[in-house]
């Protein structure tokens, strides 16, 4: 196999760039799928350059340096490459936009409701013709790509997690039997984007627990004082370290970073599924049960309790943040792909 990475011999002031957002895995993997959606539409190759190591520092776990193309195959697409070297600046050559997040990209043709996605976002249509430059991005592919088609999604879902991580995900899913998940996010979060209070995770554990199922919850902090170890629910690392770490061993990448992602997979085989607000690790879980449940899933988040039934688009009635926010905030159930039997795992 051909590897993805450019780092010698390459201008990459005479390409099309992309620069990757500066953040942990899942976020990264957002704004990939959004360099490999406006690949569907150039005819040149687009370089994701800037490509940051993912943080790994665990005394648990190997200290390895991690890209996302450890973890992610891009193995379908013969346009898009990666490199370290970062471009600060865009040459003549190149067309610069400047804010990818203040823009909204249409896939067909343009009806009576693009003004409800736009919010009033502007309109980038992708010439083929032209090399671009791509600066600031971090959002959902469901709210920055307007009318979607079916060879669109079926083109963007090619981007897939390596399927050794898939795999062992599926396999502990299947020895635990049904369930229903909670991901609980914590540490740095708290303090930046939201913090879960203990009535909340205690009021998201009581709802799930009416269907009577196993409840497993995902965090990133099992030593706080809100993920008290009482019976109720079981948490997935103990699960896994209990019980599949010879599996988990047997991985060709065992950081901290793997481990996270198998939890996450895992999760997305939940029955069903309350996240926290403003995680990505929470939105891409939503968004795969939701897939597979042909876009009936109730999307839970601990700290959210806004309207997402609005139309023509769900995000519409959700007036408590901005546009921009509302790009990483949360997925959305416009993430849905109708036309196309494709998920994370």
């Amino acid at each position: 196999m051909n590897s993805p990475w450019r780092e010698h011999n390459v201008n990459l002031n005479l390409h099309n760039a992309f620069r990757l957002w500066n953040g942990g895995l899942f976020n990264q993997l957002i704004t990939l799928e959004i360099a490999v959606g406006i690949s569907y539409f150039l005819k040149t190759p687009i370089y994701v350059h800037d490509m940051r190591k993912l943080p790994s520092l665990s005394e648990s776990f190997e200290n390895k340096i991690n890209y996302i193309t450890d973890f992610v195959d891009t193995s379908s697409f013969d346009n898009i490459f990666f490199s370290k070297k970062v471009i600060e600046y865009p040459s003549e050559k190149q067309y610069h936009v400047k804010n990818l997040m203040n823009t909204f990209i249409p896939v067909s043709e343009e009806d009576e409701k693009i003004q409800q996605f736009a919010e009033g976002r502007d309109k980038l249509i992708i010439d083929k013709n032209k090399f671009y430059y791509f600066n600031n991005n971090l959002s959902y592919y469901s709210i920055m790509f307007y009318n979607r088609t079916s060879s669109f999604d079926k083109y963007l879902k090619q981007l897939k997690f390596k399927q050794e991580y898939i795999d062992l995900a599926n396999a502990i899913s299947s020895s635990i039997g049904g369930f229903s998940g909670i991901h609980l996010r914590q540490t740095d979060f708290a303090q930046t984007i939201y913090s879960v209070t203990e009535q909340e995770y205690d009021d998201a554990i009581n709802s799930l627990k009416i269907n009577n199922s196993l409840i497993i919850t995902c965090t990133d902090n099992l030593k706080s004082s809100i993920a008290i170890d009482d019976g109720r629910v079981l948490y997935i690392d103990n699960l896994i370290k209990d019980n599949f770490l010879n599996e988990f061993k047997q991985l060709s990448i065992t950081s901290k970073i793997s481990f996270d992602l198998i939890c996450m997979l895992i999760m997305c085989n939940a029955k069903d599924f309350i996240g926290t607000i403003g995680s990505t690790y929470s939105g891409l879980i939503h968004r795969a049960i939701n897939q597979k449940n042909n876009n009936i899933h109730h999307w839970g988040n601990m700290g959210d309790s806004s309207p997402i039934d609005s139309l023509p688009f769900s995000w519409n009635s959700y007036d408590t943040i901005s546009i921009g926010k509302k790009l990483w905030w949360r997925e959305w159930k416009e993430s849905y792909m109708r036309d196309c039997d494709v998920s994370l795992v």
